[in-house]
């Protein structure tokens, strides 16, 4: 899966810092949405309508034109998988059919247990 990651979004290095990421992720169609915050992952599962939450294994930037572009945030548990990435949205801002009004900063890709979803995030 990393190759993949690779080959869409740049180079990605290591991030080697103690610098905490604090931003949410969503989408519809389905509607899903997640937060990374300090060390945890907290899914919002609307098929099971529970809350998951999971440790923060990798935060790697994704870097793009001499700056960082992005992050790929892992992690694990014995029952979910999860990988979500966060994309600048330079040229244009990221809008999703449940909030058309609203534009936000980032450009957000939730893999969870091998299913991609497709939508938009901002910092909290």
């Amino acid at each position: 899966m990393k190759i993949y990651l690779i080959a869409l979004f740049g180079i990605v290095i290591p991030f080697i810092s103690s610098a905490q990421i604090d931003i949410s992720v969503f989408g519809a169609e389905p509607h899903w949405g997640a937060q990374v915050a300090g060390d945890k992952i907290t899914i919002n599962d609307i098929a099971s309508m529970k809350e998951i939450v999971i440790e923060v294994e990798t935060i790697e930037n994704i870097v793009g034109r001499n700056e960082t572009a992005g992050f790929l945030i892992t992690g694990n548990s014995s029952e979910h998988s999860i990988q979500i990435i966060v994309e600048k949205a330079n040229e244009c801002p990221c809008n999703i059919d449940m909030a058309e009004d609203e534009a936000f900063e980032y450009i957000a890709y939730m893999i969870h247990n091998g299913n991609l979803f497709e939508g938009c995030g901002r910092k909290n």
